[in-house]
């Protein structure tokens, strides 16, 4: 039995189950509110108002669809029929997502960073004499944007997993989102010889901080200010969390005239991801780079420039 209920928590990727608990955990508190409600199994007509609730409740409809993964997922471990199949709440579901579409989705959507924003960055925060604050920041969006790095990648790079050729350096990811068998891959990024260029500004930042390239410190750590020098320095074994990671990159972008509203860290994964594209990179390549596993996710990411859209028409012999 312990042999089997391993097998199946194996089954999904450790961050999917909990996920999965979490939003499980949910349902299982809502239930609890009313005496005739089951929470397992689960009623298709309960577990649909309670999706309409979370829908009303500001909920996106990726919350509600991990909702309905979630409470199937253990209806079919235990050997249950799964509500979640069933065309009443598909189509409940199908409800929610429009009904989300029409209400938030436009005003959730992120810009991407453009190179632009980036030389910006580098002009304004990673002068001669800038601190190690700001370069640690700079260089943040920089790999970001370069790696089309999610934050859950970039947070937890450590020293130990880059590695310096002549033209590149290369960064070992040991596992990713869309990574369930934790493979691994490895990004490829190249000098540019710009002022931009992510190779330059992490040896700049590796050297500022005075890093060992071979310790399992995380590249993108916190940071403790020395007030008798008036510097920093990196504080060993520390992870940069995602709200000060927002905090500190958000400031930077409104400095240099940006919305914080109309951008977030996933900006740079955007931005990159749009550059490429843009510069007719093949989408195989793209899709690579990036760690997607569709074309339908890698799309999603890339917002095509003007010239690009004007493209079509343009070559119709018309």
């Amino acid at each position: 039995m312990p042999g089997l209920v391993s097998a199946l928590s194996q089954s999904v990727a450790p961050s999917t189950l909990k996920s999965y608990f979490s939003c499980f955990k949910k349902w299982k508190r809502w239930c609890s509110q009313f005496p005739e409600v089951k929470y397992f199994p689960a009623s298709e007509t309960y577990l649909g108002l309670y999706l309409v609730q979370l829908l009303q409740s500001g909920y996106s409809f990726t919350s509600i669809q991990s909702t309905l993964y979630a409470i199937g997922f253990f209806h079919k471990s235990c050997g249950l029929q799964n509500p979640c199949d069933s065309k009443f709440l598909k189509a409940v579901a199908q409800g929610c997502k429009r009904l989300d579409c029409k209400s938030n989705s436009v005003s959730r959507q992120k810009s991407p960073i453009l190179p632009e924003h980036l030389s910006s960055l580098v002009s304004r925060f990673a002068g001669p004499r800038a601190s190690l604050s700001d370069i640690r920041d700079v260089t943040l969006c920089l790999v970001g944007f370069a790696g089309f790095f999610r934050f859950n990648e970039l947070c937890n790079i450590k020293w130990s997993d880059i590695s310096f050729a002549d033209e590149f350096f290369s960064v070992t990811i040991p596992r990713s989102k869309t990574d369930q068998y934790h493979n691994g891959s490895t990004v490829l990024i190249a000098k540019t010889g710009f002022p931009t260029c992510p190779y330059s500004m992490l040896v700049r930042y590796a050297s500022s901080a005075r890093a060992d390239m071979t310790s399992n410190n995380f590249v993108f750590g916190k940071l403790i200010f020395h007030s008798s020098t008036k510097t920093y320095s990196l504080r060993e074994g520390s992870q940069l969390s995602y709200s000060r990671a927002r905090e500190v990159v958000l400031s930077k972008f409104s400095t240099i005239g940006l919305d914080q509203t109309n951008f977030g860290l996933h900006s740079l994964r955007i931005g990159g991801a749009s550059a490429a594209a843009n510069n007719d990179i093949p989408d195989r390549a793209i899709k690579k780079h990036g760690r997607w596993k569709s074309e339908r996710s890698k799309d999603l990411y890339c917002r095509e420039n003007l010239k690009h859209k004007l493209l079509v028409s343009l070559n119709l012999g018309i």
